[in-house]
């Protein structure tokens, strides 16, 4: 079964403007659907796929505001077909 190698934020860190927000597999992850499974909640942001598809990055689209926010992971479908059923929920803080 694929799993998550790393995420790149920790449970109620601080996050700062010019910090990346990503999650590390160690299969890559299938194209059209890493939007839907890899979240700010309550933000609009856009994830882009690297390193062959391993590793996905969250840009959010509109300006963070200073407080506290929750990265989502849910659901996240694989090139090799399989689907993970973990649900992540990371609660952090954004400053500038």
């Amino acid at each position: 079964m694929p799993e998550i190698v790393s995420i790149s934020i920790k449970h109620n860190q601080i996050v700062f403007p010019k910090s990346r927000i990503f999650i590390e597999t160690d299969v890559p992850m299938k194209e059209g659907s890493i939007q839907g499974a890899f979240q700010i909640l309550s933000l609009l942001g856009r994830v882009r796929l690297s390193r062959q598809g391993r590793l996905a990055t969250w840009t959010p689209v509109e300006p963070m505001l200073e407080r506290k926010h929750t990265l989502y992971l849910g659901g996240l479908l694989f090139s090799n077909g399989a689907v993970s059923k973990q649900k992540i929920e990371i609660p952090f803080f954004f400053v500038k």
